[in-house]
């Protein structure tokens, strides 16, 4: 049986979960055949000895049993990672976490050294006007920074919006924000996850990527 840990107990530090992964078992692309992707069947461990079984999604229907419930997770993947130019034309990083109040946000940056306090930012796309921002503030818990975006993005449709047009979908770049960050607590790790959940439903059964996999 697993045993219950108390929140005193756990370790939140990023450098607690560090550990060496070959990078040929990391799923980066998609299967090409989809259905032949690795899924990974959780059962309870109280109930059943071997309780983690490695098979693939076309083995999906062999584990539904009748009166079972299937949960879809529907999800968006978002655009979160925006680049800024400051006054002498030194581009910053901001991976966008959550609104603050009106049209502020929580942001990491970096380097988030640049970022004082009222520094003038300028948000630029090919496709789009310039936009002002703003350094509002700094956030003592995460060292992410207060951005102030124009007054019309005060809601997540809003700034979704705004990162269809200025922002960027790459991960290689997150972990390295993340990494700047201390003490980080499980519900702050959530909000750096680019992931906007469009509906609030559990997640019930999940496949990797591709071919890589536990």
């Amino acid at each position: 049986m697993i045993s219950q840990i108390n929140n005193e107990e756990r370790d939140y530090k990023l450098e607690a979960y560090d550990y060496l992964l070959d990078p040929s078992l990391i799923a980066s692309k998609p299967s090409a055949i989809r259905h032949e992707s690795r899924l990974m069947i959780v059962r309870n461990s109280v109930l059943e000895e071997d309780c983690l079984t490695n098979k693939f999604t076309k083995n999906l229907l062999d584990e539904f049993r009748e009166g079972d419930l299937v949960v879809v997770n529907n999800t968006k993947v978002m655009k979160a990672r925006l680049k800024v130019e400051l006054e002498n034309k030194t581009l910053v990083e901001l991976l966008v976490l959550e609104r603050s109040h009106e049209c502020v946000w929580l942001c990491l940056a970096k380097p988030a050294k640049k970022l004082k306090i009222n520094r003038k930012l300028k948000l630029k796309s090919l496709s789009a006007q310039d936009i002002n921002l703003i350094v509002d503030g700094v956030d003592e818990e995460t060292g992410g920074r207060f951005i102030k975006f124009p007054e019309n993005i005060t809601g997540l449709n809003e700034m979704n919006d705004l990162l269809d047009k200025y922002g960027e979908e790459t991960a290689d770049e997150v972990s390295d924000l993340l990494s700047q960050r201390h003490d980080i607590r499980p519900r702050e790790e959530e909000k750096a996850a680019e992931v906007e959940f469009e509906e609030q439903v559990p997640i019930a059964v999940g496949a990797t990527a591709g071919g890589g996999g536990p």
